[in-house]
């Protein structure tokens, strides 16, 4: 299986972002789209909007976070990461007007999309898929 593209990589000079969910709203997202309603449940107290990364682990990294605030919502902490999806989104879909910087993260790689991404045919990928590609992160 070939490893997931990367922002940073660059497939005809596009962009390739991030957004990490859970299986259970999964299907709603593809068919609705990110931010295609306005009343989902946001993981952390933050504006509104997409948020994307320029990385897989990164997105999975705020996953981790919000599970560790609520360690018994599931029977097991792999039982939890089994849950996480990761939506990879060609950049041609985002209007970069439309992105922003999100300016509760001190590190690059973070962006706040404002709108609705369609993602219906991107492929999507596991926790263990984007783990087993992942490298050391830069510093």
């Amino acid at each position: 299986m070939p490893s997931p593209a990367r922002a940073g990589d660059y497939a005809a000079g596009i962009m390739t972002y991030y957004h990490a969910t859970t299986r259970e709203k999964l299907r709603s997202i593809q068919r609705l789209g990110l931010g295609g309603t306005r009343y989902v449940q946001k993981n952390f107290d933050c504006p509104d909007g997409v948020y994307l990364a320029s990385d897989p682990m990164l997105a999975i990294g705020f996953m981790l976070e919000k599970a560790l605030e609520e360690p018994y919502r599931h029977e097991s902490p792999k039982a939890c990461v089994d849950t996480f999806m990761v939506v990879v989104i060609d950049g041609a879909r985002i209007d970069e007007g439309r992105l922003r910087v999100d300016p509760n993260i001190k590190k690059e790689g973070f962006w706040i999309f404002d709108g609705v991404v369609d993602v219906s045919s991107m492929p999507v990928l596991d926790a263990a898929q984007v783990m087993q590609f992942s490298r050391p992160m830069e510093k």
